[in-house]
């Protein structure tokens, strides 16, 4: 067109383009080029804020030109002077037109007079914001020049920056009118800018999340090159904008000036995902077709997708840039309308959170929104809900009730805050009256796993007695909670609470409002059958039913740990494990942290009884991770259980040590999880050499699961730890007792606690008769998969079919032994297998050239060894060698383990093989 004009045609080129698109740079670059084609270049800058002065572009568009600037100002001084009349009498009117068209032939001479000496060019950025007086003088001009050296190019914007009507229509009307549109970046032309700048190889990684992030708008383009250069991103990491990011954005969506485009940034900002074309109409006091003309223009420069922003950082540049008061008052304006509307719940919470004043329908809203996201597994926001609806609230019943739905709420992610913030509100509400039924019950439990048992139990008293029903339309009775109390709280006896005795059996058939709370009732069928009788293929039948037929919910989320725990404890572990890989899919990890801290703990005792030692001790120290130690409340004596048997397995007493200093409440000792706590206890102290710490930790086990009518071998075999111990001290009597009283509680189908209960009887009968009770049990862990109980059983026949002379027989079985404990990581039981192997590995401390079972001793221990050999006791021992006697017992259950012995009189046996060459 340049090329053109200087022929002699008058030419006009009319640039249009989305906002920041690039035509101001295009302008800029042309004008340079202009200049050095030899033509004089005229440039104006039209603004919004000048739009209302008189001939504002036409002066910045003559004021570089020295010879033409004198007689334009001359021209519009005159028609300046003539604006002090009438503007509406017609003689005024005729006058000032009259001057406006010789102001446009003076300019038209004057454009004429510059042409005849070189091109000129008049270039007009953002001319949508021209006064209206310069754009007729240069309508005037634009009829009346043909065949000067004139180009006229003019910018403007697309949709709500528009010119004109009227001069758009007569300027592409003209016969030498030519349209450049500026367009966004294609993702091609990304990678070429972003190759520029970096290297290709960048450009390769950054390309598409940069189209993603700013559409292909040039300026957010170059602000994000900046932040890339400011803070590289990773090679392998997700890039997230910057400063400069956010200032192009403010820059793109504001430097129009235009107050709708503004304002209705800042209310796509707050409406979000629920933004409709009439919704933010009405936000901003705009009637449909501004809206939706402003809408376009978002979209054209690549910021919206549909009525949303396309990226989240450019939704909160604008969030950012607007003060706390305004933010709360369109949120607040929003809610009335998403109200108004009729929309549902979902949608107008999130505009309920920010406002400082929230009125009662609004309290209702955000409940039932909670409760929605709550269904949508969405617990960050369910809890935002509760909380703003929460703090918000000014009826006291009503605000008791809302703190009862947060405590179960956040005792999802963090059972120990709740209790903290919520339980000394609720205890008062109770008793204040404010609170009652399924909320009072919910309150009593809390305060129960809390370990805070006489506020539960004054509670549970006040609650009124519901003759045995269970459910009150849906809503589960205070008797219906009593049936689980003797289970999950058993010390809270009959003598201790005596209004809460069980309720009864029960009923026949279940009515139908209660089946939203019927798994709760199949869980206590198992629980009573399981801890009163043990275990049976009926049984685990009705677990393994309950999971598959049950959702996870608050509701049902401890009749399925109950349900998964039966598998486990039956040892039907590989569809335990199936079952807790599908309940924790269902449990989105950021959304029930409690709920996979409880799934993790049955992993880690499904690890557990197939000797998977890391693996058991990965799961349980997931499950400390995910809620802490006060979180767990009474619970924690699950995961500290495993653990601490799981590091005594291991060899890491130290450690084992370290898990027995976590503090637990003191209410634990009134629960399930205390038993297994305190049996793991009895586990570490055995094993370390205290025995007599350890038959007490026994011995206190076995009292707690009598006194609660729960003594089951196959939950906690106390009796056959504790006759280890008794064999340990000598006293073979006490330990045949217990472990014929063992047996006789067992049943056929019982194949683990069978298992133990025999390997423990072996080592209290002769050898011949020990082989066939080791090779059962062997065949009995071999069936239920436990490899660290098959691998000690193992290590048992070893050594017994050595000390009967059956040396090949027994390297055979001390060979498979120690592969199974090498597998498990089973470090103390390889300490002894390796000695029994021709096997060339050999853990730190022994000797290669020591193949007998003594290399494994201390020197200490050799001396404690020699001494009990010839007959001295315990306290002998303790005088002559100068040590204390828990010294002497810890020495001596070294040597049992190491010698593969469980008889202190078997220790000389071992002395005299070795004497005589046989090992």
């Amino acid at each position: 067109m340049l090329k053109r004009c200087s022929s002699g045609n008058f030419s006009t080129v009319l640039v249009s383009g989305p906002l920041s698109s690039g035509k101001t740079t295009l302008l800029h670059a042309f004008s340079e080029y202009a200049v050095t084609f030899g033509a004089q270049v005229l440039s104006a800058y039209a603004s919004h804020a000048e739009e209302t002065f008189p001939f504002g572009v036409l002066e910045q568009v003559f004021q570089n030109c020295g010879a033409c600037l004198p007689h334009i100002q001359e021209a519009i001084a005159s028609w300046m002077d003539e604006q002090t009349g009438d503007p509406e009498a017609s003689t005024e009117r005729d006058r000032r037109e009259q001057l406006a068209r010789a102001l446009g032939r003076t300019i038209l001479q004057s454009l004429q007079d510059l042409a005849d000496q070189q091109p000129v060019v008049i270039v007009i950025d953002d001319a949508h914001y021209s006064d209206q007086l310069s754009l007729q003088c240069l309508l005037h001009v634009m009829r009346r020049l043909k065949t000067a050296r004139v180009l006229l190019v003019l910018a403007e914007g697309d949709h709500l920056a528009q010119l004109p009507r009227t001069f758009r229509t007569e300027l592409l009307r003209h016969r030498n009118c030519q349209r450049v549109f500026t367009e966004l970046l294609s993702p091609a032309e990304v990678f070429a800018l972003l190759a520029a700048a970096f290297s290709p190889a960048t450009a390769e990684r950054l390309s598409e999340p940069f189209y993603q992030i700013s559409g292909g708008n040039p300026l957010l383009m170059h602000g994000l090159i900046d932040d890339a250069r400011t803070d590289p991103p990773p090679a392998d990491g997700q890039f997230h904008p910057g400063a400069a990011y956010e200032r192009a954005v403010l820059d793109l969506l504001y430097r129009s000036s235009y107050p709708l485009l503004e304002n209705l940034t800042k209310a796509v900002a707050i409406l979000d995902r629920s933004a409709t074309v009439p919704l933010l109409g009405q936000l901003i006091g705009a009637d449909l077709g501004s809206t939706a003309q402003a809408m376009a223009a978002l979209r054209s420069a690549g910021v919206l997708e549909d009525s949303h922003f396309r990226h989240w950082a450019m939704r909160a540049a604008v969030l950012n840039s607007m003060c706390a008061d305004e933010v709360a008052k369109l949120h607040s304006e929003a809610a009335h309308l998403l109200k108004d509307a009729g929309e549902g719940a979902a949608l107008i919470a999130p505009h309920l959170v920010d406002p400082e004043e929230t009125q009662p329908w609004g309290i209702a809203i955000l409940r039932k929104a909670a409760e929605e996201a709550l269904g949508e597994g969405e617990l960050k926001t369910a809890i935002c809900y509760l909380r703003r609806a929460h703090e918000a609230c000014t009826d006291d019943r009503q605000r008791a009730t809302l703190a009862s739905l947060l405590i179960s709420t956040e005792w999802r992610s963090d059972p120990a805050g709740a209790a903290e913030r919520y339980l000394p509100e609720l205890v008062s509400a109770v008793h204040r009256g404010l609170l009652n039924g399924i909320s009072a019950i919910r309150t009593s439990s809390h305060l129960l796993w809390t370990g805070q048992v006489a506020e539960a139990m004054d509670i549970l008293r006040s609650l009124p007695q519901d003759d045995g029903a269970v459910f009150t339309g849906d809503t589960p009775t205070a008797d219906g909670v009593r049936r689980w109390l003797p289970y999950l709280f058993p010390g809270l006896s009959a003598h201790s609470a005596p209004s809460l005795a069980d309720p009864g059996p029960l009923p026949a058939q279940e009515s139908p409002s209660a089946s939203a709370w019927a798994p709760q009732h199949r869980a206590v069928a198992v629980l009573d059958t399981v801890l009163r009788s043990g275990f049976s293929e009926q049984v685990l039948d009705m677990s393994e039913q309950l999971l598959r037929g049950t959702r996870l919910d608050d509701k049902t989320l401890v009749p399925l740990t109950i349900a998964l725990n039966a598998l486990v404890w039956g040892d039907r572990l590989h569809i335990a494990e199936s079952f807790c890989e599908s309940l924790l899919k269902a449990a989105p990890h950021d959304q029930a942290p409690m709920w996979h801290a409880l799934f993790a703990v049955a992993k880690a005792n499904i690890h557990f009884r197939r000797g998977e030692l890391f693996e058991a001790e990965r799961s349980a120290q997931t499950s400390l991770r995910l809620v802490s130690s006060e979180g767990w409340g009474v619970a924690i004596g699950m995961p500290l259980s495993v653990l601490i048997r799981t590091a005594v397995a291991m060899g890491r007493y130290e450690k084992a040590a370290a898990y027995l200093t976590t503090p637990v409440p003191a209410a634990i000792q009134q629960t399930l999880f205390g038993a297994h706590y305190l049996f793991a206890r009895g586990y570490y102290h055995m094993a370390t050499g205290e025995c007599e710490a350890a038959l007490r930790a026994f011995r206190a086990t076995g009292e707690l699961v009598a006194a609660w009518q729960f003594d089951n071998p196959t939950i906690v075999p106390w009796r056959s730890s504790a006759a280890q111990v008794h064999l340990c001290m000598g006293e073979q009597e006490e330990a045949n007792a217990l472990i014929l009283e063992q047996l006789s509680l067992l049943r056929p189908e019982q194949h683990r606690a069978r298992a133990v209960t025999l390997r423990a009887q072996a080592a209290t009968e002769p050898r011949h008769l020990a082989i066939p009770l080791l090779e059962e049990a062997v065949d009995l862990f071999t069936r239920v998969g436990d490899r660290l109980e098959l691998a000690q059983t193992l290590a048992d026949l070893s050594h017994t079919q050595r000390m009967l002379h059956q040396r090949d027989a027994a390297e055979v079985v001390a060979d498979k032994a120690l592969k199974l404990a090498s597998a498990c990581g089973a470090d103390p039981l390889k300490a002894i297998l390796i000695p029994m192997t021709n096997g060339d590995v050999r853990p730190a401390g022994f000797s290669p050239h020591s193949p007998h079972p003594l290399a494994a001793l201390s020197r200490a221990e050799q001396r404690v060894a020699d001494l009990a050999a010839q007959g001295y006791t315990n306290r002998q021992i303790s005088s002559m060698l100068h040590i204390t006697v828990s010294t002497v017992e810890q020495h001596l259950t070294r040597i049992y383990r190491k010698l593969s012995v469980n008889r202190r009189s078997d220790i000389g046996s071992q002395l005299q093989l070795v004497n005589s060459g046989a090992y």
